[in-house]
């Protein structure tokens, strides 16, 4: 990604889809917008997010926010050609969660904990699984940093923001306590949804045929 920001940022904080060395355009495209792929703008924003969180680097995160700016006004506009910034913008908005799970490879009580934590879908959430040899290393970035075994017992932690639950070591407590941690952190970012505000949302087409029962 360092490579990403030298050779393709723009001033504004977006990414060009040709590097600085390239040869001389008359344009030089940048395009926000999502076409049969998704924007290389939002994916490297993504990059710089998913980055930020795990490596607990901030100014990662605010880069990822400006390549997103970049063209707030025309997501504004059509938001439905912008569906993967949206989920960039979701994901630096909402309040931090993370799972890590400390074990030995192979150990079956850090594979039933997985096979728990992958039962809840938390596509926004930093996730990282690692031996307790690598989370007591010095150079162990902050989001494994500390871990470790529950009385030699692999175990689950859930985070947000790097602020921890008490670890996980029974697989049916994985579930439910995911669960509460994901209502708390989109509570947190945008508060609680109103239902009349969904209901409102959506009307029956207007030519719509009519079945006799």
């Amino acid at each position: 990604m360092e490579r990403v920001l030298r050779d393709f940022a723009a001033e504004d904080g977006s990414f060009y889809s040709t590097a600085h060395g390239h040869e001389a355009l008359l344009l030089r495209t940048r395009e926000g917008h999502d076409g049969a792929l998704p924007s290389a703008n939002a994916v490297a924003a993504r990059a710089l997010a998913r980055l930020g969180h795990h490596l607990g680097r901030r100014d990662l995160m605010e880069l990822a926010s400006r390549a997103i700016d970049a063209y707030g006004a025309t997501i504004s506009r059509a938001p439905r050609a912008f569906a993967t910034s949206l989920n960039v913008l979701e994901r630096c908005r909402e309040s931090t969660l993370e799972t890590v799970a400390v074990g030995q490879p192979g150990d079956p009580g850090l594979e039933a904990l997985l096979a728990e934590a992958a039962k809840i879908y938390l596509p926004n959430a930093a996730r990282a699984v690692v031996s307790p040899e690598a989370a007591a290393a010095t150079s162990a970035p902050p989001l494994v940093r500390g871990k470790g075994l529950v009385n030699g017992t692999s175990a689950l932690y859930i985070c947000r923001n790097f602020t921890c639950l008490a670890p996980i070591t029974q697989p049916s407590e994985v579930v439910p306590a995911l669960v509460r941690a994901s209502a708390d952190s989109r509570r947190a970012a945008f508060g609680d949804l109103d239902p009349a505000a969904v209901s409102a949302a959506w009307t029956p087409p207007g030519d719509s045929a009519k079945v006799d029962p």
